[in-house]
């Protein structure tokens, strides 16, 4: 006599099948990583529908195919499931072993599945990759204020250093990005100088251009070529790049000379292009209350003009009611993007810390047409109290 077979086998078949897909799924999709973005796309690239719009690259570094559909993208780590790519249509959420897709972070669902119902913020935010539980996160990434049509990515695909794109790659390998190759070395490091001196650049690379800018501004292939040793007589702020075939660039060198500058201070040197400042548009100063920030070059020199460190920031506005007043307190920040996530070094040689984050260059806040001290005074009655950096 047969025995009845009964439906809980195939239940249980059908169960073991579903996790089985699942995490199959999972595991194909750490093979998924956020590769490069744009969050201010003015002329790089357009649409289907020839719009410049954000834009995010993902990019598939295993050994087969992977349906996207599913997963999630948001620009909030608080909430995960902002956006659910759909599912409707593998053939275009698909992305083949060692390929690239684009999604288009524009705020318009409308223009296909391929476009989230969210755009980025120019100003910096993060962007995030969930898996279809919308709780695993497969790769995020937080960026500071960003520069129109210079992407942000990973150096090579898939890897751990993430540097800007001069000349974005959407879709494409992120073979060449600022940071590629060497940058220039200088005869006479960054200090104070009595007498007039002569600075000669050099280029450890086996090719390439060096073009260099005295403004401040972060030099382009356009500046000019450096040809002589620069001679000053004066203080001066030198950057200096080197471009290969006019697309890929070096990350910037940045020296200050402080020509017979005497200081019992600290001397804090800001190098940054002047529109970062003045411009009507992206000016911190000339739009105090858009919450702008700049990525800049810091130097900062000991009272007895050692240089101490330097390193790129990003440098914005600090304050409520002070930004109105003509000198600004400026906050410095160090975020990945610009160089390093910290400043290492002892700023303040009476507190016990040798690592920073962030930290302000006062004005007096609204002390300014008064005394001038008034800031000072309070952070060191604060500090006498026992309450360490209060204030700072």
């Amino acid at each position: 006599m047969h025995k009845r077979r009964t439906k809980l086998p195939y239940l249980y078949k059908t169960l073991l099948l579903l996790v089985l897909s699942l995490y199959t799924h999972l595991g194909l999709s750490q093979s998924l990583f956020i590769n490069e973005f744009m969050a201010s796309n003015s002329t790089t690239i357009p649409d289907e529908a020839g719009e410049f719009d954000d834009w995010m690259e993902i990019y598939n570094a295993g050994s087969t195919s992977i349906d996207i559909g599913g997963l999630y993208i948001s620009d909030d780590l608080d909430d995960l499931e902002k956006w659910q790519i759909p599912e409707s249509d593998p053939t275009l959420t698909t992305i083949e072993s060692g390929g690239f897709l684009i999604l288009w972070l524009d705020g318009d669902i409308d223009q296909g599945i391929l476009h989230t119902d969210f755009k980025l913020s120019a100003s910096g935010e993060a962007i995030v990759l969930t898996e279809s539980d919308g709780e695993s996160v497969i790769d995020d990434y937080e960026f500071g204020s960003q520069i129109a049509d210079v992407s942000y990515g990973r150096l090579l695909n898939g890897g751990n250093t993430w540097t800007a794109f001069i000349i974005p790659t959407p879709g494409t390998s992120n073979d060449d990005g600022i940071g590629a190759i060497e940058k220039p070395l200088a005869s006479l490091p960054s200090g104070r100088y009595d007498t007039n001196i002569n600075i000669e650049l050099t280029n450890p690379n086996t090719n390439g251009q060096i073009h260099y800018t005295l403004d401040g501004s972060s030099p382009t292939h356009l500046d000019p070529i450096y040809n002589n040793p620069i001679p000053t007589d004066s203080s001066l702020t030198l950057r200096a790049i080197i471009a290969v075939d006019d697309t890929i660039y070096s990350r910037v060198m940045t020296h200050n000379y402080l020509y017979i500058v005497d200081h019992e201070f600290a001397v804090v040197c800001i190098s940054t292009a002047p529109e970062n400042f003045w411009d009507s548009i992206i000016g911190i100063y000339e739009n105090y209350d858009n919450e702008l920030e700049h990525p800049a070059h810091l130097e900062f020199f000991e009272p007895n003009s050692d240089l101490g460190f330097a390193v790129d920031i990003g440098v914005r506005l600090q304050g409520t009611a002070s930004v109105n007043l003509i000198r600004k307190t400026l906050g410095i920040v160090a975020r990945p993007e610009y160089g390093d996530a910290k400043i290492n070094y002892p700023i303040f040689s009476d507190l016990p810390y040798d690592s920073y984050e962030a930290f302000t260059l006062r004005s007096s806040g609204q002390d300014f047409f008064t005394s001038l001290f008034r800031d000072a005074m309070s952070s060191g009655l604060v500090r006498d109290r026992g309450v360490v950096g209060a204030l700072i």
